[in-house]
């Protein structure tokens, strides 16, 4: 016996059976679609390893280094003959996208994030944080947003020498600090050799950012007028660090001087945007430890070889 269920079973099965068979090519369609649908674009382009500054070609002169004008400002004497070789001397400051790079490659700590602190801005003065400001950070030590294209700081001279050992072996290029020699010289405009207080004219608020015009804070790289090579902000923005070790100049012509064999403190350039006009001078000069860092230092490479 079966019941009336049992047979309207029996009749529905089979026509279920040929639905399946004829829907079926259709699910399967829209579910490949909608796979696809969630599946991210593959472009084929693995991310850039790095960014490579531009460079500007410097052509080899003679210039006179240093002033005997400011004699209260002695390390800026003897003013002394001084041969440089072609170089090339990147066009900005370097910025926290191409830092940024570098600091994704691979586990090396900056010295700020060892130390566990840098010196910022608190509106008024310098004060020493211990909470974690490291190159991510900016003037006051909070950590940058929409800033990628600003000039890193928070960096020391050890820093900024493993940032040029890194990009030299990602390119294959000779990239280093420039010498305080080749930083002068570029300042004044290379072979041009400008006779201007400032890197690029005498109108400090047209070249860079200081203490008069900058709302204490560094700007983005650029903004203001380059000098005759088109080199930004070497007047003011950012102290630079050299790769000299700091030592008093010496008397007499020289060919390429690289500073003291040996050292503690490094040599910085080109004033900061908190410093009044006489730092942004292109001789000004100032010493720091290797190791130290803080809201106003930055840096900008150079490369020995021109051509590449």
């Amino acid at each position: 016996m079966y019941s009336e269920q049992s047979t309207i079973g029996r009749d529905i099965l089979p026509r279920f059976r040929n639905m399946l068979k004829a829907i079926a090519p259709v699910c399967l369609i829209l579910l490949v679609a909608n796979l696809q649908a969630k599946e991210p674009v593959k472009s084929g382009k693995k991310p850039a390893a790095y960014i490579e500054p531009k460079m500007v070609h410097v052509d080899g002169g003679q210039f006179r280094m240093g002033d005997n004008r400011r004699t209260d400002e002695v390390e800026e004497m003897p003013e002394h003959i001084v041969n440089v070789s072609s170089f090339s001397i990147a066009k900005y400051e370097v910025t926290v996208a191409e830092f940024r790079k570098f600091m994704n490659s691979h586990t090396y700590k900056t010295d700020a994030e060892k130390d566990g602190l840098s010196w910022v801005w608190d509106g008024k003065s310098l004060i020493l944080s211990k909470f974690g400001v490291t190159w991510e950070c900016d003037v006051l030590g909070n950590k940058r947003v929409h800033q990628e294209d600003h000039p890193v700081m928070h960096v020391s001279r050890n820093d900024a020498m493993a940032y040029c050992a890194w990009l030299s072996k990602q390119t294959g290029k000779n990239y280093r600090l420039p010498t305080e020699a080749e930083w002068e010289y570029a300042a004044k405009g290379g072979p041009h050799q400008d006779t201007f207080q400032y890197s690029g004219g005498s109108n400090m608020d047209s070249l860079g950012w200081y203490a008069y015009n900058s709302g204490l804070v560094e700007h983005k790289g650029g903004l203001k007028k380059p000098n005759r090579l088109g080199i930004y902000d070497m007047s003011g923005n950012m102290w630079e660090w050299c790769s000299d070790w700091f030592g008093m100049y010496i008397a007499g012509e020289q060919t390429d001087p690289k500073g003291p064999a040996t050292g503690e403190d490094g040599v910085l350039r080109g004033g900061a945007w908190r410093y009044f006009p006489i730092r942004t001078r292109c001789t000004a000069r100032r010493q720091c430890l290797a190791g130290f860092n803080g809201c106003g230092i930055g840096f900008r490479i150079a490369a020995s070889d021109p051509k590449k």
